[in-house]
């Protein structure tokens, strides 16, 4: 039953790392929120039961349906009723796949029919999340440039096939408004995250998670010298409900908090979790030998085109328009580190010192 004076919003994707923080955040707002997640399979107890219990009984509020993203029928049902839709789901592989069009296709695809579900319903708004690969060119970018919404990527690496599915899906989505109708237009937002990292509400294997369960128990060979554009988890979530609330007009909105030598990660998790034993990776990787991996390894190779350049990403647009405010980059590590102990993707060695 519709709550007096409420407005409905789809999340879809509802179970992922970003996604399960967007929900948190919608379920804690003043606005009243009816709010509808999609999942692959909502009968699906394995997967829906951590989102369930890291939510709490706000989760009993949350109409939960199955919509694959690629599946046209089910994304139309799923967004039928809202009034805004926050589109985060995306295919994301840890190993670029041999053929990119296991993520073209479901990229585009999916976002065509959101995009074509939001026109029939009459959505009144639609938050995508796009990300700053799409405006952030390595291939053209000089050490210390500073890119804004204005930018657009426009080099592609063969080797990493991650960038240009999403450029394909934003660029569908700016194609798809500007050849619609003025009397069917509505506002449509993309948001421009970093590299996301931050705590977890649940055990969750996805690329950001376990690549910080990696670094914080040293498993990496090694941390390459790049400057990585970072978000903190929370804040991204946080600015698709002022994507929302703020009145915040349609347009690009670049939702990073700084850049920061790859190496910082380890070494915060040192200098905060070293006392308990742990040996996070804090030495870089030499040139030569990434260059000498990147012969033989394919998902090697789109790292030499970053290294030793430090390009910075312009927020003040989301800062002015969104009402955005920024983490630092030790908050969001070490609430992390202690995330990924909580949620058992690292293990627990500060009860032990502790005892």
């Amino acid at each position: 039953m519709e709550k007096s004076g409420s407005k409905r919003v789809v999340i879809t994707g509802v179970s992922g790392y970003l996604a399960s923080w967007v929900l948190k955040y919608f379920l804690e707002s003043d606005q009243n929120f009816e709010i509808r997640g999609t999942v692959r399979d909502s009968t699906n107890v394995a997967k829906v039961n951590p989102l369930r219990e890291a939510i709490g009984a706000d989760f009993d509020c949350v109409e939960l349906v199955s919509a694959d993203i690629t599946d046209k029928k089910a994304i139309d049902k799923a967004v039928e009723g809202c009034h805004y839709v926050i589109h985060t789901a995306s295919p994301v592989l840890e190993r670029a796949p041999k053929d990119p069009e296991l993520l073209y296709k479901p990229a585009v695809e999916g976002t065509q029919a959101v995009l074509e579900a939001c026109r029939k319903h009459k959505v009144e708004r639609l938050v995508v999340t796009s990300s700053l690969i799409t405006i952030v060119d390595y291939d053209k970018l000089e050490d210390e440039d500073t890119v804004t919404e204005k930018d657009w990527l426009e080099s592609f690496d063969p080797n990493s096939p991650y960038p240009e599915s999403k450029l394909r899906a934003e660029k569908a989505v700016w194609k798809f408004l500007e050849e619609l109708p003025e009397e069917e237009k509505f506002d449509i937002l993309t948001l421009h995250p970093g590299f996301i990292l931050g705590p977890l509400l649940f055990k969750n294997n996805s690329v950001s998670p376990n690549f910080g369960a990696k670094v914080m128990q040293g498993k990496m060979p090694g941390i390459p010298d790049i400057h990585l554009l970072m978000v903190d988890v929370r804040d991204i979530a946080m600015a698709h409900l002022l994507a929302v609330t703020s009145g915040a007009k349609t347009g690009r909105y670049i939702v990073n908090e700084d850049h920061h030598p790859g190496i910082s990660i380890g070494e915060i998790f040192y200098e905060e979790f070293g006392k308990y034993g742990y040996k996070p990776n804090r030495k870089k990787l030499k040139h030569c030998l990434v260059k000498l991996a990147a012969c033989c390894i394919k998902d090697v190779r789109p790292v030499l085109k970053y290294w030793g350049k430090k390009v910075s990403a312009d927020h003040s647009k989301s800062v002015k328009e969104l009402g955005m405010k920024y983490r630092t980059q030790r908050e969001t590590i070490v609430d992390m580190g202690y995330s990924l102990i909580e949620h058992g993707m690292v293990k627990d060695r500060t009860k032990k010192k502790k005892s």
